[in-house]
């Protein structure tokens, strides 16, 4: 007679391994070995499905694992963002790393935050070899406030960074550098005063290392990071200033209009000049010499001493009220675009010079 065949236990019965069982029910319960293999196995192929995870997602997930796993109170160390790129990755051991402060919750997710803030700032203001122009055998970067630009050189070769001329290092010595044992830096200059420009030479003594170097200058501050490889790498390099073009351009035009101003010709037709204005008022450093006209416009003979006091405002008696008028000045002349009968030089309240002006009534 055929042995009845013996039951398994309750608890091995009810076990279905399926991609949605839970990892606690056979950590929790005493089951053998090949079942707690078997499950793992079984996980992955739903886990390969899911979508790389957020810092608060990533958090929120393995919360919930440790409060399912682990004495109530307790949360398993979470890795940073980039450590881990899917659920699969996050399974922790229950009790790995377990902290039970709040506070280090609050603080691991902070620096996560952070870690990743830090990544994509650098990555939205840093400038490579790609991002360069070439003239000739030297690569610009442009130039801007709070930029970093990232240099490759190679070993046995330099590498040799140009400042923007008249542009001279602030520290006492060289710039400093994060490793400055296994890089050699150097420093030399090229033209002459007030052209001369700083140029610096950097060397790596091994290939595949990284660090970065910050050079102070009397203008500007530069953040550059240095990469090291066995062959590739950048001979010269300086920088384009938009900003300093933009006002050197803006001086020339300045300049330009100045001295085209100064060159205006004052020379006009003797026969239609009128120099019956009469001169009267305060005895000041400022009143004019002579005023006359040309059918046109007013011109206001100035003294030469003029320079080393206060201009006057000329305003143009209209029916007794002073009306305020430009002038622009030629030499030692007031020129005003315009004719009058009488105005007035004054400075402050008190001092006033008056000038009456007639001319024939035909060239009116």
């Amino acid at each position: 007679m055929r042995s009845a065949r013996p039951q398994l236990p309750n608890s091995f019965a009810r076990v279905r391994p399926g991609p949605h069982t839970l990892i606690k029910d056979f950590i929790m319960t005493k089951r053998p070995r090949f079942l707690h293999l078997a499950l793992l196995l079984s996980a992955p192929h739903v886990w390969s499905q899911q979508k790389p995870l957020t810092p608060d997602q990533l958090i929120q997930q393995v919360e919930a694992q440790q409060a399912a796993t682990a004495p109530p109170g307790t949360l398993a160390v979470v890795p940073a963002p980039g450590a881990i790129s899917t659920a699969a990755d996050a399974v922790l051991p229950p009790t790995a790393g377990a902290v039970s402060d709040p506070q280090h919750r609050d603080a691991q997710r902070q620096a996560s935050h952070s870690a990743l803030k830090v990544r994509q700032t650098a990555e939205a203001n840093t400038q490579r070899a790609s991002d360069t122009i070439s003239v000739k055998g030297k690569m610009l970067f442009t130039w801007q406030d709070g930029g970093i630009y990232e240099l490759q050189t190679a070993t046995f070769h330099e590498t040799a960074i140009e400042l923007q001329p008249g542009e001279v290092l602030t520290g006492r010595d060289l710039p400093t550098a994060g490793d400055t044992a296994r890089w050699t830096i150097a420093a030399t200059r090229t033209g002459m005063p007030p052209s001369e420009s700083i140029v610096l030479i950097v060397k790596p003594l091994e290939a595949d290392l990284e660090t970065n170097m910050t050079i102070t200058t009397n203008r500007r501050l530069y953040s550059v990071i240095l990469k090291s490889n066995e062959r590739t790498y950048m001979p010269l390099v300086a920088w384009l200033y938009p900003q300093d073009e933009a006002v050197a351009q803006q001086q020339q035009v300045v300049h330009a209009q100045a001295v085209e101003a100064e060159s205006e010709a004052l020379a006009v037709d003797p026969d239609r000049l009128n120099f019956n204005c009469a001169i009267s008022g305060s005895k000041v450093a400022w009143a004019p010499l002579r005023v006359y006209d040309d059918g046109a416009k007013t011109y206001l003979q100035m003294s030469p001493d003029m320079g080393a006091v206060e201009a006057p405002a000329l305003f143009v008696m209209e029916k007794n009220d002073p009306l305020l008028v430009n002038y622009r000045v030629k030499h030692s002349f007031y020129i005003v675009d315009r004719l009058f009968d009488r105005a007035q030089l004054r400075v402050g309240a008190k001092s006033a010079v008056d000038i009456r002006c007639t001319r024939p009534i035909a060239s009116r």
